[in-house]
């Protein structure tokens, strides 16, 4: 298992990319004439950087140091083949190249474009199924369930998003967009799916705080740590291997 964000697993036709895409088009044409859809916020907001840049990056120390260790558990103990198809510096600049991308593109897809777009589609969804005449099933499950529960895991730090201040919609697109995230990594298992849903919760918690550039450099570090300690592994295991063949 890695707890790098390289990979999605989602079962639908459509790649996320695509999708996100189609939301910058879509959910960024509609706010153009009717900005109201998402407010509070701004369609660019997330872009201006609030705070210092730097403390936002220091701050997820925590982050680097739990994905260093678990990674190096995890290359401590695993059970697999050795690998002598790519060198260690080609596993490097893969892993440059993939975090990049993680940091990049999962961030202004999921903690902007689709957390936009659930704030729109959501409450026309409640609408539909029962809203209209009262029953509100969709507002019911977001607002009296998932955030609360969601609030209680992520220790109240998304607390005004997520249950106070903001009305149910903001909450709901948090969970909803971080649910799909966190879908995206099924492909690493339980521990995957735990690990990516708190990394992208706090990746919320970030963009709202500091903006999403910040944000955008933090998944990237994480990634990078995690990519690295696995080219430098595959030193060792290379050596081991050669040992072994002569």
């Amino acid at each position: 298992m890695s707890f790098s964000a390289k990979e999605d697993s989602e079962e639908n036709d459509t790649p996320w990319p695509v999708s996100a895409v189609g939301a910058f088009f879509f959910i960024g044409g509609l706010v153009y004439f009717f900005p109201h859809l998402i407010k509070p916020f701004g369609f660019f907001e997330f872009w201006t950087i609030k705070g210092n840049f730097w403390n936002a990056v220091k701050e997820a120390w925590p982050w680097y140091a739990w994905g260093f260790g678990a990674t190096f558990m995890f290359l401590l103990f695993r059970n697999d083949n050795i690998s002598t198809h790519n060198s260690p510096m080609d596993k490097f600049i893969s892993g440059v190249l993939i975090s990049v991308w993680a940091g990049v593109a999962e961030e202004m897809a999921f903690r902007w474009l689709f957390f936009f777009s659930a704030i729109v589609i959501l409450p026309v969804s409640n609408w539909i199924f029962g809203g209209w005449f009262g029953l509100e099933l969709i507002r019911w499950l977001y607002e009296d369930a998932l955030c609360p529960i969601a609030n209680f895991f992520t220790f109240g730090y998304l607390e005004p998003y997520l249950i106070n201040g903001y009305g149910w919609v903001i909450g709901a697109a948090v969970i909803s967009s971080n649910g799909r995230f966190r879908n995206g990594h099924a492909y690493q298992g339980t521990l995957g799916l735990v690990n990516s849903w708190f990394f992208g919760m706090y990746m919320h918690w970030m963009v709202f705080k500091y903006g999403i550039l910040p944000a955008i450099f933090v998944h990237f570090l994480y990634d990078f740590i995690i990519f690295t300690m696995e080219a430098i592994s595959s030193i060792f295991d290379k050596s081991r291997f050669q040992s072994r063949a002569r």
